[in-house]
């Protein structure tokens, strides 16, 4: 039995009575009270609408891990190499000579855009990928160093992230400096609606902005200071011990919302009015993906500092609790995507897995480094990173190369 489960000797009558046991079933204390939505001070108080109702039992073969509220499924596959072969496949795409691909979003299956190293800018539509213009943003910079007098020097930022709304292409990244006044960050944000003529912005605080189209809407989480959110550039409430640095963020529409902290291997959900969260026992958080259902999943581990996942939770939304996909015990991970429930990815250095329902299946690692995946609504995945057995570059200053992969609609891989 795992640390934390029921003893099931001494809770055998409550289980065959409710088939549904919580920590304090066994305990003299009160039972805690259902999750409230949680709003900084200054907010209104919750409506009505709110507020959730209490978490209905799960099904007789649920049990719940009394620490974490975690509901536990069958026992995981003996090993990865038992696993059958992924029923899908996936083809590569040509791409020019460039350093890794570090981002992937788009529109559709005709308008993917993928954001490299050095400010590389592609644009796949349906049958190549073409260079586009690159945003030149330089922010200027003041250097300093003891003995001498401060110089100042405009800097490109390191573009990292990548954005496609409805209306317009965002790329943004940090750049940091030293000054006469101490070091700081700078952020700088490009913006284009058709990505050949772009304008610059710029903010100072800790946290890059992130974006996130959902469907016609934008969302934006940024921390500066008090950490701050919001739809269409209205604000909307934080809680005050909500992290957001650095986070994973998710949305299927502007009231259906999750975010992941991999700093505090926290995570929320917006429900359109509040924030609730969504405690997970995990100690690494390192990816978080949504299903066609609007049903979290994660990727993460129990081990603090974990380099790599070896375990994904699902969020079940009608028990309104989490449960474990059962997985080999030598089974691992970095990154997690999908295009349905059906058809969950997690990629890993030496082998990749898709999950179709019921089994899970093994596939090979076509590239060594997956930084970022994204799905088309007719079931195309889009899984971009770099290919560490190619290099661009010479001498020292060599890179692995970046490469990409993604797989055919639904319709199309059927025979």
């Amino acid at each position: 039995m795992k640390p934390g489960m029921i003893d099931a000797s001494s809770c055998a009558r409550a289980l065959a009575a409710i088939f549904f046991v919580t920590a304090s079933a066994c305990s003299s204390a009160p039972p805690p009270a259902p999750d409230a939505p949680r709003l900084m001070a200054s907010a209104a108080p919750p409506s009505v609408a709110s507020v959730e109702p209490p978490s209905p039992a799960p099904g007789p073969t649920a049990l719940i891990d009394a620490a974490s509220t975690r509901a536990v499924d069958p026992a995981p596959s003996p090993s990865v190499a038992a696993l059958a072969s992924a029923t899908r496949r996936f083809e590569p795409i040509a791409l020019p000579s460039m350093g890794a691909v570090l981002a992937v979003d788009g529109r559709g299956p005709k308008d993917v855009w993928m954001l490299g190293e050095n400010s590389a800018l592609l644009r796949w539509n349906g049958a190549r990928a073409e260079r586009q213009k690159a945003p030149s943003c330089p922010s200027h910079v003041v250097m300093s160093f003891a003995g001498s007098k401060p110089r100042s020097y405009d800097a490109e930022p390191v573009y990292r992230r990548l954005t496609v709304a409805p209306r317009e292409i965002i790329v943004g990244g940090p750049r940091s400096a030293w000054g006469y006044r101490g070091s700081y960050t700078v952020f700088v944000e490009a913006r284009s609606r058709g990505g050949s003529v772009w304008s610059c912005g710029m903010a100072n605080g800790f946290g890059t902005p992130i974006h996130r189209a959902a469907g016609d809407s934008v969302l934006d989480i940024l921390r500066v200071g008090q950490p701050s959110f919001a739809i269409d550039d209205r604000p909307a409430p934080v809680p005050d011990d909500m992290s957001i640095e650095e986070s994973l963020l998710v949305a299927r529409s502007s009231d259906d919302v999750w975010i992941g902290s991999p700093l505090y291997a926290s995570l929320w959900h917006w429900n359109g009015v509040a924030w609730n969260p969504r405690p997970a026992a995990i100690a690494t958080l390192f990816d978080l993906w949504t299903d066609e259902s609007g049903a979290a999943w994660v990727l993460g581990s129990t081990a603090k500092n974990a380099r790599e996942g070896d375990l994904v939770l699902r969020w079940d939304l009608a028990a309104k609790a989490w449960r474990s996909v059962p997985l080999p015990p030598d089974l691992r991970a970095t990154r997690l995507g999908g295009t349905s429930a059906r058809d969950v990815w997690l990629f890993g250095t030496k082998a990749w897995f898709q999950w179709d329902g019921v089994a899970l299946r093994r596939a090979e690692a076509l590239l060594g480094e997956v930084n970022a995946t994204w799905s088309t609504a007719t079931g195309e995945l889009f899984v971009v990173g770099a290919d560490r057995t190619k290099k661009v570059g010479t001498g020292k200053d060599a890179t692995p190369a970046g490469a990409a992969f993604h797989t055919l609609a639904v319709e199309e891989e059927r025979p």
